[in-house]
C-alpha cells in the first residue's frame, strides 16, 4: 500500500510537470506501475489527472463516541371518571377527585349534562347560571368553566351545560396531593350533574 501510494505522489508530479511542458503523458503497466512517457507504448493505458484524483484514499481511524444525550421527558396518563351526583344544597360541591403524588400535572376536565336539580322555582321563566372549577390540593381554583341558560314558565325546558376546563398544578417531590372538579348553581339552586372526566397527564415541567 505504502509504494502504492509513493507511485500516486510521483507519477501526480511527473504527470503535472508533462502537461506543463506538454510532452509527457501518464501511462499503467498492467502491474498497476505509472510511468511519464512521450506515448504510451502497446499494453499501456493512458491516466488522466481525474483518473489519479478519483482515487479513493485510506479510511481514517473512527473517532470516539460522543457522550449520551439527556433523556427525553416522559408522559403518563391516568383517567377519574364520575356518574350522576345531585348536591344536597347550595353552593360549590365536588363532583370528582383523583389523588396524586408529587409531580408536574396538566388537567382536563369535562362535565356533562349540568344544571339544576332543585331550589326556588317561581311560575315564570327565570335565568339560570352554573359554574365548575378545577382545584389543587390547596383548594386553590387552577380553571374555570360558566354556562348560563333559562327555565321555562311550565318548567317542561330546562337547559343543562357541557362544559371543559382546563388547568396545571405541581405537586412537591416526595408528597401527595389531589386534583378535584367542583361545580354550582346560582341563584338558591342547586346543581346536578350527569356525568364527569378527568384526563389528567404527568409531565416534565411548565414554561413561561
Amino acid at each position: 500500500m505504502r509504494r502504492f501510494v509513493g507511485e500516486l505522489v510521483v507519477a501526480a508530479a511527473l504527470l503535472g510537470a508533462a502537461e506543463s511542458a506538454n510532452a509527457l503523458v501518464l501511462c499503467r503497466n498492467n502491474g498497476g506501475s505509472l510511468f511519464a512517457l512521450p506515448s504510451c507504448p502497446a499494453g499501456f493505458d493512458v491516466v488522466s489527472v481525474g483518473q489519479i484524483a478519483g482515487l479513493q484514499g485510506i479510511q481514517g481511524i473512527q473517532g470516539p463516541i460522543g457522550p449520551a444525550g439527556p433523556a427525553g421527558t416522559t408522559v403518563t396518563a391516568s383517567f377519574a371518571i364520575g356518574g350522576g351526583i345531585a348536591a344536597p344544597d347550595e353552593g360549590f360541591f365536588k363532583v370528582l377527585e383523583k389523588s396524586l403524588t408529587g409531580g408536574n400535572y396538566v388537567v382536563v376536565a369535562t362535565a356533562a349534562g349540568v344544571g339544576v336539580n332543585s331550589g326556588v322555582f317561581r311560575n315564570e321563566r327565570f335565568s339560570i347560571v352554573n359554574n365548575c372549577q378545577l382545584r389543587n390540593q390547596n383548594g386553590g381554583v387552577i380553571g374555570i368553566g360558566r354556562a348560563s341558560g333559562e327555565v321555562e314558565e311550565d318548567f317542561a325546558t330546562v337547559d343543562t351545560f357541557d362544559m371543559a376546563i382546563t388547568g396545571g398544578l405541581s405537586i412537591p417531590d416526595g408528597a401527595t396531593g389531589t386534583v378535584s372538579l367542583w361545580c354550582n348553581a346560582e341563584f338558591g339552586h342547586v346543581v346536578k350533574v350527569d356525568q364527569s372526566q378527568m384526563l389528567i397527564l404527568k409531565i416534565g415541567g411548565f414554561t413561561p
